[in-house]
C-alpha cells in the first residue's frame, strides 16, 4: 500500500482516517470560516507555516483550540491554498487578521461558520496530498 507523504495514519484502501477526526472537529466551538490564498505559489509546507502565522494572531480563548486548518491543492495543480475553522469570538480580530492579510500575502475571507463550512473542510482531508492541523 502507499503511504501518503502527509497522512501519516491511512486506512486499508489508502485514504486518510477522516471520519473520527471530523466527528471530533464538528464538536468544536468554532466561530468562522476563513479562506486564504497567496499572491505566490505555496508548497505544502509554506501552507503549514501560514497557518501557524495566522493562528499566532489569534487570542488564546481559554483552554481551546484557536484553529483547524486544511491545505487544498488548486485545481490547476499549481500550488495550495488554505481553508480553516477559527475559534474567535472577538470580531476585531477578526478584522485584524483579514487586514494583516490581505496587506502581506493576498486574498482572505473569512465568515461566520455554518454546517457546509465543516462539511467543505472535512472533505480536504480525504484528498492525499493534502495537509491540516488543529493549533
Amino acid at each position: 500500500m502507499n503511504q501518503s507523504p502527509v497522512c501519516k495514519n491511512n486506512n486499508l484502501d489508502g485514504r486518510c482516517g477522516s471520519n473520527h477526526y471530523a466527528k471530533f472537529i464538528n464538536t468544536l466551538p468554532w466561530t468562522h470560516f476563513g479562506t486564504f490564498t497567496t499572491k505566490h505559489i505555496l508548497s505544502l509546507n509554506a501552507t503549514r507555516r501560514l497557518a501557524n502565522g495566522i493562528a499566532f494572531r489569534i487570542p488564546n480563548q481559554r483552554n481551546s483550540i484557536k484553529m483547524f486548518w486544511v491545505a487544498e491543492q488548486f485545481k490547476s495543480g499549481d500550488g495550495y491554498h488554505l481553508h480553516c475553522l477559527i475559534n474567535c469570538s472577538e470580531q476585531l480580530f477578526i478584522y485584524q487578521i483579514k487586514n494583516w492579510y490581505e496587506n502581506t500575502h493576498g486574498f482572505c475571507r473569512i465568515l461566520p461558520k455554518n454546517d457546509r463550512a465543516s462539511s467543505y473542510l472535512i472533505k480536504n482531508l480525504r484528498h492525499p496530498l493534502s495537509d491540516y492541523g488543529v493549533i
